[in-house]
């Protein structure tokens, strides 16, 4: 068996002021990451080398990854960001 998950907690979401929706919308983009990459395994079968190779190519995974910058960036910490950016 390989372990595999991912947690967030809601403290993290909701400081940012993320509400249940965006949660849905954190969900689709851990979907379709699981599926992305579930298809790049199959190009590349089981070798890790191969499978790195073929999805930091994979223009699917950068247009989702567009996408969520763009979704995150509606959520700023802005005590966070102005403290650690000076």
């Amino acid at each position: 068996m390989t372990p595999g998950g991912v947690r967030i907690g809601t403290p993290a979401v909701t400081t940012r002021g993320m509400v249940e929706k965006d949660m849905e919308v954190i969900g689709e983009f851990l979907d379709r990451t699981a599926k992305i990459c579930v298809n790049a395994q199959n190009k590349a079968g089981k070798n890790l080398k191969q499978f790195m190779s073929t999805i930091e190519t994979d223009p699917e995974l950068a247009k989702l990854g567009k996408e969520v910058e763009v979704f995150i960036n509606n959520f700023r910490i802005s005590q966070l960001n102005s403290t650690f950016l000076v």
